[in-house]
């Protein structure tokens, strides 16, 4: 579920290059020669921006905290950024799968290993001696004169080459590294209104050759977008990404942090309406009624929930404040009803758009709800294009006799499609409840 994307697809780039072509070769060599040129400085800056278990978002919060101690800000402000950066991150995230998943992009361990015996100069782990892979006391013996080789560079068969970090076990087109650095970046510029960063990290110690360095070697980032590129070409320097992946990936990490920003601003200047804070506020102003039968009036209380007592014939009916679109998808929203009185309440409940043009509702389900005096769940389907904004109404009518309704909760659940028979992903509250 995104912060401000319409859906996940909204930036994807375009195809990344084609087995075959011409930029495919090229990209091949990239990553051969670089590998085959690695140095210091350039491991020292992949296994940096490699912290946290390959993770950026972590260590990009971590950054946020510095840009908050170095701004000198106080709860507010805090609040605004870490808002942004952390939805950013996230709607980047969303973005970036949604790019992996779509091309089943090939990573650079696969190709190049697809050259078999054609010989590379390439980057090569430390090669340990056998002692230390076998614990057998004849292995001991054979291997008590072994040396360890150190990781350098040198010539191997392509069919044998490691790239100097481990390759995630998902696609490679687009880098999320690049990605979430970049939209990241993006917002950092925008909250502080310039691009200055001005970051130090000292790297003392290289942990993939296991060897201290012999002068520290002290990374330095002037702007917030030199962080991001850094943080990009440091999987190609890494061998796990193509030059491609990073370069869509910090063209659409930009995007995204763009309409991060813009969808945060609605939020600190208060003309947000999002239907998730709506539909668990159930009562004025977001909420409002209104009645149907003059010559019969009900009457309306928002304590506990939304509740309209109905006389003979009366009609009364809830209506929320437009809310703004959630991501485009198929909802569920599930009402906890309860009636009382003599007779069932029969329920109109619709999803209407918020343009007066646009009469139509976007779906609508009538229901009779007996009045037991217990909690029942009325259900309405609708889908969401991304776009549109809409409001809800809950109409109740009692025809015979006086009844009341409570609506005592309402929520809104995504609906995931389904593969091979089973939900594609669920809902984290869900867990455990039978009724979900």
């Amino acid at each position: 579920m995104p912060f401000a994307l319409t859906r996940a697809d909204q930036f994807r780039p375009i195809p990344p290059p084609a087995p075959g072509t011409v930029e495919w070769s090229r990209q091949i060599d990239v990553l051969i020669k670089t590998s085959g040129a690695l140095t210091d400085a350039q491991k020292a800056e992949a296994e940096f921006w490699g912290i946290f278990s390959m993770a950026p978002a972590p260590q990009l919060i971590e950054m946020t905290k510095f840009v908050s101690n170095t701004n000198d800000l106080r709860l507010d402000d805090d609040v605004k950024l870490f808002l942004v950066a952390s939805n950013a991150i996230l709607d980047a995230s969303i973005a970036a799968w949604d790019a992996k998943y779509s091309y089943d992009y090939v990573r650079p361990i696969t190709a190049v290993r697809a050259l078999g015996d054609t010989p590379i100069s390439a980057w090569h782990p430390r090669s340990l001696p056998v002692v230390l892979a076998y614990s057998t006391p004849a292995a001991t013996a054979d291997a008590k004169d072994a040396v360890a080789v150190p990781a350098g560079l040198g010539e191997v068969r392509a069919a044998d080459w490691e790239p100097y970090l481990p390759t995630p076990p998902f696609p490679a087109y687009v880098s999320g590294h690049s990605a979430f650095t970049a939209a990241w970046a993006r917002v950092m510029e925008l909250v502080t209104g310039g691009p200055d960063f001005n970051f130090h990290v000292t790297v003392r110690r290289l942990y993939v050759e296991q060897r201290e360095l012999a002068q520290p070697m002290t990374l330095f980032y002037p702007t917030f977008a030199a962080a991001a590129e850094a943080s990009g070409i440091s999987r190609i320097w890494g061998g796990v990404h193509w030059p491609a992946d990073n370069e869509r990936g910090q063209e659409l990490g930009r995007k995204v942090g763009e309409n991060a920003w813009q969808r945060a601003q609605q939020f600190v200047l208060g003309a947000a309406s999002p239907a998730t804070a709506v539909f668990a506020t159930l009562h004025p102003p977001f909420w409002f009624h209104d009645n149907e039968m003059s010559d019969r009036p009900a009457h309306f209380e928002a304590a506990s929930g939304l509740a309209v007592d109905l006389p003979p014939g009366g009609v009364g009916v809830w209506r929320s404040i437009v809310l703004d679109a959630m991501p485009a998808g198929a909802y569920e929203l599930k009402l906890k009803t309860n009636v009382t009185g003599d007779q069932p309440i029969r329920l109109t409940v619709a999803i209407e758009p918020s343009e007066k043009s646009l009469d139509d509702p976007v779906a609508v389900t009538e229901a009779v709800v007996p009045a037991t005096g217990s909690d029942g769940v009325v259900t309405i389907p609708w889908t969401s294009d991304g776009v549109r904004s809409f409001k809800v109404s809950i109409k109740a009518r009692a025809d015979g006799s006086s009844a009341r309704l409570l609506i005592s909760a309402i929520k809104a659940t995504r609906v995931w499609p389904a593969v091979a028979g089973s939900p594609r992903y669920y809902e984290p509250s869900s867990a455990g409840q039978p009724d979900q």
